[in-house]
């Protein structure tokens, strides 16, 4: 790892970011959101119900995928505070403990919630330019079972929003074990007309692309979280599915492709959960994480349970994997 990924990604950077942080909020110009948790609480009940359902990982690594949703409206009259969602989050980092999680609609509130509150030895990828450049679409990664090698991000050619549709990309080493991964990270333009299908198949290019070539360059398995605004076509076949399809050609859906899948308790309670229909293994889902190499799935997890409805409009999801 050279020396600026080192320096992106170092224990002395994340303090000196979070002292920054913790004052910006009154020097000029900075625009720091307000990234205080002290007054927080979760709903009654909340960890108690997590940590019943919660389960350990006997594999390799845990890799989950979770569009936290952003806390401003973007047109559909939904706003939602960073603080309270984030202190749900967290406690699902802590109950779970997941190796690398891929992140979208992270806006500043969020990844400077990251930077400061994030539990003991979770890390944010290049933290300084995810910040000040507010690139939404990133990867969380616990330092105390990984060793970053490399990483990187890129926007996507098409004319896009770069904020969100981009990749971001990591290489990992287990330290337990010595075993190498990688993990990207994406975040797909929606199908706002027949048209636009050619810029998510462009997109599905150029995210394929990437994989291949952190595959090329360190010989490993290589993990694709993401919100990818694309239904899978195991369910169905329109145009929402084109793009899964695409990437269904070069990578494999750790959904169809694990011993155990396992769901929450929504299915259950579907009032409760009125804007999250992804609720049941059996739905065309648009957030995935898909593989490529020498990797063994051992679990899927949606993680669609009541308490975490107020979390986002996307419930989390994960798998557990056994490195070749």
């Amino acid at each position: 790892m050279g020396l600026f990924s080192l320096l992106r990604n170092s224990r002395t950077l994340y303090s000196i970011i979070a002292f920054i942080l913790t004052i910006g909020a009154g020097l000029p110009g900075l625009n720091i959101p307000n990234a205080d948790m002290s007054d927080i609480t979760l709903p009654d009940g909340f960890e108690e119900q997590l940590y019943e359902d919660a389960f350990e990982n006997t594999t390799d690594v845990r890799i989950m995928d979770s569009n936290v949703m952003v806390d401003y409206d973007w047109g559909y009259g939904v706003t939602a505070p960073v603080p309270p969602r984030a202190a749900m989050f967290y406690k699902i980092l802590e109950a779970y403990r997941p190796d690398v999680v891929g992140v979208q609609e992270a806006s500043k509130a969020w990844s400077a919630n990251f930077i400061r509150n994030l539990p003991g030895g979770y890390r944010l990828i290049n933290p300084v330019s995810t910040y000040v450049n507010e690139k939404m679409t990133t990867l969380i990664y616990n330092s105390d079972t990984l060793k970053l090698i490399d990483s990187g991000d890129f926007k996507f050619n098409q004319d896009v929003d770069k904020r969100l549709r981009r990749v971001v990309w990591g290489v990992f080493e287990v330290k337990e074990t010595g075993k190498r991964f990688g993990v990207t990270n994406t975040h797909f333009d929606g199908l706002n007309s027949p048209e636009s299908i050619n810029k998510t198949l462009a997109e599905a290019d150029e995210m394929v692309a990437a994989v291949n070539k952190v595959i090329k360059k360190y010989d490993c398995p290589v993990f694709s979280t993401g919100d990818y605004n694309t239904r899978d076509n195991n369910y169905e076949q329109t145009l929402w599915s084109e793009t899964y399809a695409r990437i269904a050609e070069s990578l494999l859906d750790t959904k169809h492709n694990c011993k155990n899948a396992r769901e929450g308790n929504a299915k259950d309670y579907p009032e409760a959960i009125k804007e999250n229909i992804y609720i049941t293994l059996d739905m065309p889902f648009i957030d995935h994480i898909f593989y490529k190499g020498n990797a063994e799935i051992e679990t899927y997890c949606l993680l669609s349970y009541t308490y975490l409805g107020e979390l986002s409009d996307a419930f989390p999801i994960f798998v557990d994997a056994k490195l070749g």
